[in-house]
């Protein structure tokens, strides 16, 4: 497999087997594709599905939207075999940065919520 997708198996080894070049490109990759998928996808879509078909009020949809993006977002971060062991302090405290991320991004925009994510991983996977 790796001499035909010339895939690292290094890619395998966890975050601190990695490159500072490819922790950088993770902490930005990870930005750009979470909140597309929990901020733009689910939470957008659950909040116009509830608003819309449902019929509940617009705040009423967006707190349920930015709850249960926030704890799948949370969730994703267990899941195996990459993802880290369940603890619900982890748990917990990833589900209330999804909520940030989620508010920055209902009130400032799909961009501001990329690039808060963005450096926070950078501070996590290069700094720290």
């Amino acid at each position: 497999m790796t001499r035909v997708f010339h895939i690292s198996p290094r890619l395998a080894g966890g975050v601190a087997a990695q490159s500072l070049g490819t922790r950088i490109v993770m902490s930005f990759g990870a930005g750009v594709y979470e909140e597309t998928v929990f901020r733009l996808g689910i939470m957008s879509g659950l909040a116009a599905l509830l608003e819309r078909v449902v019929g509940l009020r617009r705040w009423i949809s967006a707190t349920i939207a930015l709850a249960v993006s926030s704890a799948l977002f949370s969730a994703m971060h267990h899941i195996p075999p990459y993802g880290d062991p369940f603890s619900i302090g982890v748990f917990t405290f990833r589900v209330l940065a999804g909520a940030c991320f989620g508010l920055l991004f209902w009130f400032r925009g799909f961009a501001v919520a990329v690039y808060t994510h963005a450096l926070y991983d950078l501070y996590v996977l290069v700094l720290r």
